[in-house]
């Protein structure tokens, strides 16, 4: 009987065992039934899909892997367009206290550059303003009139009025190093404004555009031969050496500082669109170096700013430290005995 007994007893856990078939489809769900079946939704019915795995990949990376790959080398050409650009829309300011304390840091340097920088605009202006006196004024087949008529006299205006900004910038930089009431004057914005109408002055307030609004040639207003075509080779090598003199010399803060080679970029599609070029052949050639030229010096001047910037941030933590450690030396002097 006990032979019977533990033949037909089942061994210690087999009652929970499931059977051998049962195992083989749990492992391997492809023993299933992959015939879909009919969902109704809404009285709709829509096929479900197979209840074994999807279809297996193709040769070679599977598709998710591929995504990824994808989504990746789109983020890192982002990247790399982000970093040539400079990021030029995204501001390098501190917060407010500190943002005022760099730029007074940075006010000496600038009206420096600015006072110098008027200076030399003073000399070139007033050499070509020697030449006008001394070829128009003792004209006798056609004395200036002085008068909104001439056009000679609208000339002399703009040049006037471009030197008296270079003589404010000069005179006014080198007086607030001393006098501390014109430090209120804000300097950043008076390079800028000087920048920007030499800009404008070269193509859209020069003698030619003003002839031409006269409805005049400017041999007929002013004396002696003119190669229009060279002076406007010559109009955009001064829109490229101020830009670069405005990104590069002057320490400008870009979130300022950009206006001065947006102005650049645009300043000759719109003279070429107003009054047209003398050199339609190399206009599209002009412009593109002109554009290389001022993004190139936008990004030079980003990257000078982040170094500026560093550079003062370090400056001012090693100072906060050095202090620290001075009031702890003070008061270690004074709270602590020193036993001999």
């Amino acid at each position: 009987s006990s032979h019977l007994r533990h033949k037909s007893a089942p061994a210690h856990g087999a009652a929970c065992a499931p059977p051998r078939s049962n195992l083989a489809q749990a492992k391997h769900p492809t023993n299933m039934s992959s015939e879909p079946r009919a969902v109704s939704v809404a009285g709709i019915h829509v096929a479900a899909p197979p209840d074994g795995p999807a279809a297996a990949p193709g040769p070679g990376v599977s598709e998710p892997k591929k995504r990824r790959a994808a989504a990746k080398g789109r983020s890192r050409l982002g990247a790399a367009l982000k970093k040539l650009c400079g990021c030029g829309l995204r501001s390098l300011k501190f917060q407010e206290a500190e943002e005022a304390s760099f730029r007074e840091a940075m006010r000496r340097d600038l009206v420096i550059a600015l006072s110098i920088a008027g200076v030399c605009g003073l000399i070139i202006g007033g050499l070509s303003l020697n030449t006008f006196f001394r070829e128009e004024l003792p004209r006798v087949d056609k004395p200036m009139s002085w008068s909104t008529s001439d056009p000679r006299t609208v000339m002399f205006l703009i040049q006037f009025l471009h030197m008296s900004m270079f003589l404010f910038a000069a005179v006014a930089g080198f007086a607030s190093l001393c006098c501390p009431c014109l430090r209120r004057i804000d300097f950043e914005w008076v390079a800028i404004s000087i920048s920007v109408f030499t800009i404008i002055q070269i193509f859209h307030l020069s003698p030619p555009a003003i002839s031409r609004a006269y409805g005049l040639k400017m041999e007929d207003v002013l004396v002696g031969p003119f190669d229009l075509k060279v002076g406007e080779f010559y109009g955009l090598l001064v829109i490229a050496v101020i830009v670069s003199g405005a990104c590069q010399v002057l320490p400008l803060r870009t979130h300022r500082g950009w206006l001065v080679p947006f102005v650049g970029v645009v300043a000759y599609p719109l003279k070429v669109a107003i009054h047209g070029s003398y050199a339609p052949n190399h206009t599209v050639s002009s412009w593109t170096l002109l554009w290389s030229l001022c993004v190139i010096s936008h990004a030079g001047a980003r990257r000078n700013e982040m170094l500026r910037r560093t550079k003062w941030r370090a400056a001012r933590e090693a100072l906060e430290r050095e202090s620290v450690a001075r009031g702890m030396q003070a008061i270690s002097w004074v709270s602590c005995d020193v036993v001999p």
